[in-house]
């Protein structure tokens, strides 16, 4: 057992092949991809036009609504698909190529790379194993304490790093306690509850920071386009982590009341507390990380208060100083292999169609409807249903970057003009259910381990329905009194 198993290119590494398909099928999803994207594009040229809405508009939602289909249908690499869509707009016409290319430039798309050398340093330590052996220890072989540790550390890790880099180290972290117990996949509770918890819990770490996913990311850069308003680091954390504690409570209790772990022998968790013990004392190294990934935190905090001091520029010199000859924290080697360039290129795709979404009058169009729908509503009621609409849309179409592309722009325009929610608020709801979404195993997170075999997706569902319910409640009642608070 070893944090080298992420290495990439290794099985079970971020872009290696999760579950296989046979070619022919493959083939055949890919067609109806290009076939549905091309129908998209000439549909935006042929539908009548609802009143308010300019051509340019009706073409720009389309394409948006095209590029989706690519990217759920795997049609070509993610990053093809990416560059595609630079092409795709101008020839269209809904931009120019300065336009397009420009999307790949923004503040934010840069932000997502420097950010994802914190995953790789960390990655090259034992703090993960140190903090998952201590947290075992204290639950003293109680099955549910132990599960605890294993949903605790990933929800501690996912806040600051990558969520599939942190759900893979703790999966191959769990995966030797589930074979010395011989906990058969399909009977074994235990590897039931670590096999969801795990994942799941890293989609709740990655709501509580706004370096906890690249989704967060999109969400701050879209509601600064659109209304000029930023949100801190302090900020986001002030309503993240509240909301990602309840929806872990819930969580946790769910899936350890209807799937009860059985206990574990001694000798099941002997491999972690052994592999503690010869690490020894922090290396030279962790506690370089240590201080290195604290000060950027640090100053990410203070950052909140002094404009002067923003995420990038904090993202941008941690990764330098971990380059740095006499630091030797991380090399360019190891950086370029770590860093996530297909949710990259996903988050530039996205920001590219963003472009002429929000220049042709296409969000405009979609926010104006939607208020005119919730015109009367109280801003209680509006949050709530947002929250709903947003969790049952990702919880069938778990793309969460696509969703926050077509989305987050009108939604936070809809906040601004109507006054029924405040439109840092409304940036955070649509954000937040696009990278939690628990009820059906078709997110990248959960198809980290459904192959495993120890649970299905009936399964999923029902222990999903709790927690999903748990944060529209949580955002509509508990972040909007918050928010209030800091805005």
């Amino acid at each position: 057992m070893s944090t080298e198993i992420l290495k990439a290119g290794e099985p079970g590494s971020p872009g290696y092949p999760i579950l296989k398909m046979d070619d022919s099928r493959a083939l055949f999803r890919r067609i109806i991809g290009i076939v549905l994207a091309v129908l998209c594009i000439v549909a935006g040229f042929m539908l009548p036009l609802p009143d308010g809405l300019t051509r340019e508009g009706m073409e720009s939602i389309m394409i948006l609504v095209s590029l989706i289909i690519m990217f759920v249908a795997r049609t070509f690499p993610v990053g093809i698909i990416a560059l595609l869509y630079v092409i795709v707009c101008p020839v269209v016409g809904v931009c120019t190529p300065a336009q397009a290319y420009a999307g790949f430039g923004s503040v934010m798309f840069f932000f997502v790379i420097t950010v994802s050398a914190m995953t790789v340093v960390i990655l090259k330590t034992t703090l993960p194993v140190r903090l998952v052996s201590w947290l075992v220890s204290i639950a003293k072989a109680n099955p549910k304490r132990v599960v605890l540790g294993f949903m605790f550390s990933t929800w501690l890790f996912s806040s600051i790093m990558s969520n599939i880099p942190t759900a893979l180290l703790f999966i191959g972290i769990a995966m030797p306690v589930l074979e010395a117990m011989k906990a058969e996949p399909g009977k074994s509770n235990f590897g039931r509850c670590l096999m969801m918890g795990i994942p799941t819990a890293g989609m709740v770490g990655g709501i509580s920071t706004p370096v906890g996913t690249s989704i967060n990311i999109m969400a701050m850069q879209f509601l600064q386009q659109a209304t000029g308003i930023t949100i801190g680091f302090v900020q986001w954390m002030c309503i993240g982590i509240p909301i990602a504690a309840i929806v872990f409570i819930a969580l946790f209790l769910t899936i350890t009341t209807l799937y009860p772990p059985e206990e574990i022998p001694e000798f099941a968790l002997k491999s972690i507390h052994d592999q503690r013990a010869s690490f020894g004392k922090l290396s030279v190294y962790e506690w370089k990380v240590i201080f290195t990934i604290g000060v950027m935190l640090i100053l990410w905090i203070v950052g909140s208060y002094v404009t002067q001091i923003n995420m990038l520029y904090v993202s941008t010199f941690g990764l330098v100083f971990m380059m740095l000859p006499f630091n030797n924290m991380m090399t360019w080697d190891e950086f370029e292999a770590g860093c996530p360039w297909q949710i990259v290129m996903v988050y530039g795709a996205v920001s590219v169609v963003a472009v002429p979404f929000l220049a042709t009058g296409a969000a405009q169009w979609i926010a104006d409807t939607f208020a005119a729908l919730t015109a009367g509503t109280s801003p209680m009621m509006f949050v709530l249903l947002l929250a709903l609409f947003i969790t049952c849309l990702n919880a069938v179409f778990p793309m969460g970057p696509a969703v926050v592309g077509l989305l987050c722009t009108p939604i936070v325009m809809i906040a601004a003009t109507t006054q029924l929610c405040n439109p840092a608020l409304a940036a955070m709801i649509v954000a937040m259910p696009s990278e939690a979404t628990f009820m059906l195993p078709l997110s990248m997170m959960y198809l980290l381990t459904l192959e495993k075999g120890y649970y299905t997706i009936g399964q999923v569902a029902k222990s999903g329905i709790i927690p999903s319910l748990v944060l529209i409640l949580a955002l509509a009642f508990i972040a909007q009194p918050l928010c209030n608070i800091f805005w």
